[in-house]
């Protein structure tokens, strides 16, 4: 999905930009972005292998849910 995710920035001109990436791609433990689209998704996914937590809801939604399913979120 990293690199399906790079395809997508790239394709669309979107450029990320991390002063120090290094770090959140050796983070292990849980990261709490604020999302203000669901680009973020996107962005994050192309940084480093990340998986989400979602509400149960978002499972049911057409087309957002199939991508939630099949980026391996986890629905609460």
């Amino acid at each position: 999905m990293t690199g399906l995710a790079r395809f997508h920035n790239l394709i669309f001109g979107i450029r990320f930009r991390n002063p120090d990436a290094k770090k959140i791609r050796e983070h292990q433990g849980f990261l709490f972005p604020n999302h203000t689209t669901y680009l973020d998704i996107l962005v994050m996914l192309s940084v480093t292998p990340v998986r989400f937590l979602a509400e149960a809801g978002t499972k049911d939604r057409p087309l957002i849910g199939y991508f939630a399913s099949a980026i391996g979120s986890v629905f609460v």
